[in-house]
């Protein structure tokens, strides 16, 4: 949002500077900027940047202002770095046709998205994102010494993170465990880190003989009791469940699960999981190197998906500690789209069981967690009514559920007396009543502190609400001329629409082909194509009426309102794919065309398209609104928005027809 919202505001200020370079855009305050940014990334681990934290319940006001200071001091550099790139790119506007500068803008993102895709491929390091960075840097400052910094920076992090495996989800470190650490268990164990934060515990998994001699040694150290608690966690499963012929695993990670499996006699095992770079440890890494059994099957794929369309029928599924937001705040605003954990999901691992076959998901979180909670609504919700068999440990903060046809035949006891930190949850007359999980509300994570609303906000008004206000206003009362109220609301709407039906469709394509990297790279790079394509059909025909456009616009919407991606259904893949994506993309294609022809003929394109950003920037923020909505209330959301735009341009319209308008004052935004 800072970004977008930084951008506009140099688009219009560089309307009112007439040619005039202000304090804002020295070469002194951007290379200061720029090195900020990169040394704050780079060495953020060096200086204790992980360190800060937000979090209410654990840690006190002082570190809350110490991350919130650093937090402004980022967001300040950001601003400088992007309102520069608006005054260039108004600039630029202002000297050519808007519909083909446009074109040539659209173009510059589809390569900026292609380079990031080809970047996770082949999962570079951050030396590759800095070179990546090298034009637009060049761009804002017109300076080789700025390049030169660039370079030096790149040569900086390939030493930083010499060791580290960069997926395209995170930074991954590998720590081999020790032998003074542990007295316990073989060598060949180790320890993986996820952005600086403990995420795995690879295991060597041993035979029968050697687990009970291993289980039964008294923890020496304190890597000891975690090694042979992990053990524990990993040994339950097989060991309740009535029968581990076929098992699938989802959220693998380096094979623990798998290679226990394999070790106990499964004779399939079904490996699912997301991050390619941690999919090669359980072949590279791990000590039993599970994925070389022939049994093993390793699918690098997102779990929702692969239940979606496996045709197998498993005596066991293990839902492996997935937990795709392990740094993430439990008690955050952040919204984590997680269609994993969802009642239809759930129903899925049920439908994937035979008819003695058992389902068990851990997860990270303790009984007072509404994560705990959620989940076991989810799971009662899509087992007809019927509760999990669920387990809590106090010690390390987990919760484990044991469900689906095969569930009646486990015996509680026996789970009890497998690992004694468990205990049976919820107690006797306590009553779970929260809202679960679904496809239509996925967002597990998300929970409301009241003083993290409070910050949250506060730090929305002051960073980004604030700042636009005063840029706009002052821009604007310096300019000449301006446009009007209906172009600015009518441009400003359309892109709010613009940002919440493509946050949506990606949301919506996610659940379909699989939350991974790839499918966001394809969905906003379509996207990107889609409006590139809308724009050149609008540069190449005679005007196309917009009240034409605005209804292709609300008929794709109102459609899109009633479709439902299938959890089960008799059509082939290719059918469900393509109907998907028709439904997500029309209201792009559309809504494309609609600002294209309302750009077309203007002789003010940068403030025009300063309003648009401005739209888009605020369409992230009103895209939240699904948190009470729900998914499915965002097409209704953007008729509303659409409609507003609509409504804005025929009451300029209107305006403009009346004698009195030729006299009419520029328009000035309000506060």
């Amino acid at each position: 949002m800072v970004a977008l919202v930084s951008t506009s505001s140099g688009m219009i200020a560089q309307g009112a500077q007439s040619g005039k370079r202000s304090r804002l855009d020295s070469i002194g305050l951007i290379f200061i900027a720029i090195t900020t940014l990169l040394v704050c990334a780079i060495f953020s681990t060096t200086i204790g940047l992980e360190k800060l934290s937000l979090r209410f319940e654990n840690a006190g006001s002082f570190s809350i202002a110490q991350a919130v200071s650093v937090l402004f001091l980022l967001i300040s550099c950001i601003f400088v770095v992007f309102r520069r790139l608006g005054v260039l790119i108004g600039s630029e506007f202002a000297k050519h046709p808007p519909l083909s500068a446009y074109s040539v803008n659209l173009l510059g993102s589809i390569a900026g998205t292609l380079a990031i895709a080809l970047s996770s491929w082949l999962s570079l390091g951050p030396w590759a994102w800095l070179l990546l960075f090298l034009p637009p840097v060049y761009l804002v400052s017109h300076n080789w010494r700025f390049a030169a910094a660039v370079v030096a920076f790149a040569a900086l992090s390939c030493v930083t993170g010499l060791n580290s495996h960069w997926s395209p989800y995170s930074k991954l470190d590998v720590v081999q465990v020790k032998a003074e650490d542990t007295t316990i268990i073989g060598p060949g164990s180790f320890v993986i880190n996820s952005n600086n934060f403990y995420f795995h515990t690879g295991l060597l998994i041993v035979d029968e003989s050697k687990e009970k001699e291993f289980l039964a040694k008294k923890p020496v150290t304190k890597q000891d009791e975690t090694i042979q608690d992990y053990y524990w966690r990993t040994k339950t499963p097989f060991a309740v469940a009535p029968c581990i012929d076929e098992v699938l695993v989802l959220g693998a990670g380096s094979g623990n699960d798998a290679a226990y499996g394999l070790v106990k006699g499964a004779k399939k095992v079904d490996a699912v999981e997301i991050d390619p770079i941690i999919a090669t440890f359980g072949r590279d890494l791990h000590p039993n190197r599970p994925w070389k059994d022939p049994r093993a099957h390793v699918y690098n794929e997102d779990a929702r998906t692969f239940l979606r369309y496996t045709k197998n029928k498993y005596d066991l599924v293990v839902f492996a500690d997935l937990d795709p937001g392990c740094t993430i705040n439990t008690s955050s605003f952040l919204r984590v789209d997680n269609f994993v954990y969802t009642i239809e999901s759930m129903k899925s691992a049920i439908r994937v069981c035979k008819p003695t076959g058992v389902v068990i998901l851990s997860f990270a979180t303790g009984p007072e967690s509404i994560i705990t909670r959620r989940i076991y609504k989810a799971i009662e919700a899509a087992n007809d009514g019927k509760p999990p068999i669920t387990f809590v440990d106090d010690k390390w903060s987990s919760v484990r559920y044991i469900f689906g046809p095969g569930a009646d035949a486990v015996d509680v006891a026996k789970v009890t007396e497998i690992n004694p930190l468990l205990r049976p949850w919820p107690p006797k007359g306590e009553v779970i009543d929260t809202k679960p999980s679904s496809d239509d509300w996925p967002f597990l994570y998300t929970s409301f502190h009241s003083g993290g609303l409070i910050l949250y906000f506060s730090i929305l008004l002051i960073s980004v609400v604030v700042p636009t206000l005063l840029t706009v206003l002052t821009a604007q009362k310096k300019a000449s001329s301006g446009i009007t109220p209906g172009e600015w609301g009518n441009m400003f709407f359309l892109g709010n629409a613009f940002m919440l039906i493509e946050t949506k469709s990606i949301t919506q394509l996610s659940l379909l082909f699989g939350a991974t990297w790839l499918v966001s790279s394809i969905v906003i790079l379509t996207i990107l194509v889609l409006a590139f394509v809308a724009n050149l059909i609008v540069m190449r025909t005679k005007r196309i009426p917009l009240g034409v456009l605005y209804a292709g616009l609300f008929l794709c919407l109102f459609l899109d309102y009633f479709w439902k991606v299938p959890e089960q259904t008799n059509m082939p893949p290719l059918v469900v794919s393509s109907l998907a994506a028709l439904f997500a993309c029309c209201p792009i294609l559309f809504g494309s065309m609609t600002f294209s022809t309302c750009f077309r003929n203007t002789t003010r394109p940068v403030e025009l398209l300063s309003a648009n950003l401005l739209g888009v920037a605020f369409g992230g923020l009103t895209e939240n609104l699904c948190l009470w909505s729900g998914i499915k209330g965002l097409p209704i959301l953007g008729m509303v928005l659409y409609g507003l735009s609509g409504m804005s341009l025929l009451i300029d319209r209107f305006k403009k027809a009346q004698p009195e308008a030729k006299s009419e004052e520029s328009f000035e935004p309000p506060a």
